[in-house]
């Protein structure tokens, strides 16, 4: 299987570097971004198969950057996992668009993340 390319965004350093590092470790291709405008230049600049995303940070909140990649006719068809600690429901406008992206509660089990990441590669093989 190929490595997967990944791009994770998170204003969370201890998060950010922690992940990234177990996933690198896992063989996959971490890219890091520590907020949303960073992070979504690095998604238009690599297309990842993936983008690890948390919603709440201070200049552009998760919410705003799935909308942003789905607007975009480049980037629509990315994987998304949004990984958070917030129960916050989703927001009304979000659930009318109809978005497709996978929900990972924090805490979370590194082996969790790994499922949900290689469940996705095998459907698209």
């Amino acid at each position: 299987m190929p490595q997967q390319k990944i791009v994770l965004i998170d204003d969370d350093m201890f998060v950010r570097v922690t992940t990234a590092k177990l996933l690198e470790k896992k063989d996959f291709t971490v890219y890091t971004a520590h907020n949303g405008q960073d992070g979504l230049r690095l998604v238009h600049e690599l297309m990842p198969d993936t983008v690890l995303v948390d919603l709440m940070m201070p200049d552009l909140n998760g919410w705003e950057i799935i909308k942003n990649l789905h607007a975009d006719k480049k980037t629509e068809g990315v994987d998304i996992i949004i990984f958070t600690a917030s129960d916050d429901p989703v927001p009304p406008d979000i659930k009318k668009m109809n978005l497709d992206y996978r929900v990972l509660k924090k805490p979370f089990y590194l082996q969790q993340l790994i499922d949900m990441l290689q469940k996705r590669m095998t459907e698209n093989e």
